[in-house]
């Protein structure tokens, strides 16, 4: 399992880093200050996994990067049971931008993106649908 950093780089090509922030995602200019994650491979309780996609869990801990449904926020949750048991998404790149994906969305149709409303806050990450937000541009970075 690999251990990686979040490099993020916006529509004007500003590069930040995904960190934890209490229980949110956000971003940081300082790669010293980016959160560490380890990549475990996407199962499934129903079959196999999803190709190319991790969940991806803090370095220490048990907790692990997630999306809400509805809003997109970006946050870490940690599963009652097991993370393949749980409503945790797992993540890909595709085309250099970062999809949330689940076995009801393997496409990954929801990406990670800029806050793109006022009531949003500007530093934090979020998970939007391609077409209407601006995305950021997204590496995975081995450490």
């Amino acid at each position: 399992m690999a251990k990686i950093k979040i490099k993020l780089t916006d529509s004007e090509n500003n590069v930040y880093f995904l960190k934890k922030e209490r229980n949110t995602a956000v971003r940081t200019k300082a790669e010293n200050e980016a959160t560490v994650f380890v990549q475990e491979k996407h199962t499934s309780t129903f079959g196999s996994g999803i190709k190319d996609a991790y969940y991806l869990k803090l370095d220490k801990g048990k907790v692990y990067l997630d999306q809400e449904s509805k809003s997109g926020k970006v946050f870490f949750d940690e599963p009652n049971v097991s993370v393949k048991m749980s409503t945790i998404w797992a993540w890909k790149i595709s085309d250099g931008y970062m999809c949330a994906v689940n076995k009801g969305d393997q496409i990954g149709t929801q990406k990670i993106s800029e806050a793109t409303k006022t009531d949003e806050a500007q530093d934090e990450i979020w998970c939007k649908l391609l077409d209407q937000h601006k995305l950021y541009k997204v590496e995975w970075i081995t450490v």
